[in-house]
């Protein structure tokens, strides 16, 4: 009968601890995700800034003065204007007008041909 009494404290102790030390364990998790949190933060507000400096740059790249000034440059002399009858525009409202499903089955040229 103590035996018993004993074997029966002993498993409840012994399963005990395990959830205890289980507990701790995840415990440490949370707690060392918590501290990786500002070091991703951190890296997080970095490439932030990158991707407005870079959109920046592709901003001062693609400013129209600045490709009319870059037109002047020797190297690019080859290059010349488009003239107006080589240009070809499509109005806005085309594409609007076809069904969904027509444009899907066709493709793009589609368009071309109506």
């Amino acid at each position: 009968m103590q035996i018993t009494k004993i074997m029966r404290l002993s498993v409840c102790l012994l399963v005990f601890t395990i959830c205890l030390f289980s507990y701790l364990y995840k415990q440490n998790d949370l707690t060392r995700l918590k501290m990786q949190v500002p070091k991703i933060n951190k890296q997080l507000q970095a490439i932030n800034e990158e991707i407005r400096q870079l959109q920046y740059e592709i901003d001062q790249f693609e400013n129209p003065a600045r490709l009319m000034e870059m037109a002047c440059h020797p190297d690019f002399n080859h290059l010349k204007h488009p003239l107006i009858k080589d240009i070809e525009t499509i109005p806005e409202g085309v594409v609007l007008s076809y069904p969904r499903n027509d444009l899907e089955i066709d493709g793009p040229a589609c368009i071309r041909n109506r």
